[in-house]
């Protein structure tokens, strides 16, 4: 492809969003168990909505831990082949011309961008930041977000398209 201009391996990671909500959660889900343990320990009922209160916070703090776990995992490495994207669950290689579609969903906390080929698909973040009372509490996605869009868009040889709503698509010329 001639409009090619990426040389060398270029690797990403994502901004990472701070651990305390996950230790809020393990926190909780501890005193759960805790409280749960001593009430049995003691031959006390349990109610059906403390059980599921805990069952809740478990299934939580689970949840929070996955999603940090795959952002330490995650890697997006763009070539002069194509791109690479893993997270530690998934592990998709596009070659430039595979890529067809790609999808840019605006969002408050980062833009999702949505890179969609026959053969596999991935999404990421641009940069997003989490704010409370005006203060930045935490930065999520990408920093080079837009950066890494634009080599996308340019290497796999995308237009954009007019398309109603805020979605913005970018396709091939074909």
């Amino acid at each position: 492809m001639e409009s090619e201009i990426l040389v060398p391996i270029e690797s990403y990671t994502p901004e990472r969003l701070p651990r305390r909500g996950e230790i809020v959660a393990w926190s909780l889900c501890a005193f759960a168990l805790a409280a749960w343990l001593v009430l049995s320990r003691f031959g006390q009922p349990i109610s059906i909505v403390f059980r599921l209160f805990a069952i809740f916070i478990f299934l939580s703090a689970l949840a929070i831990s996955l999603g940090n776990w795959m952002d330490r995992q995650t890697r997006l490495i763009l070539d002069k082949m194509g791109i690479s994207f893993e997270n530690g669950l998934r592990k998709v290689h596009l070659n430039w011309r595979e890529i067809r579609l790609v999808e840019v969903i605006p969002s408050s906390w980062g833009n999702k961008v949505r890179v969609q080929a026959e053969t596999g698909h991935f999404d990421f973040r641009t940069l997003g930041e989490v704010r409370q009372n005006g203060v930045v509490k935490g930065r999520m996605g990408f920093s080079e977000g837009e950066l890494i869009l634009n080599k996308i868009l340019l290497n796999a040889g995308l237009k954009e398209n007019k398309s109603p709503g805020n979605n913005r698509y970018y396709s091939t010329t074909k």
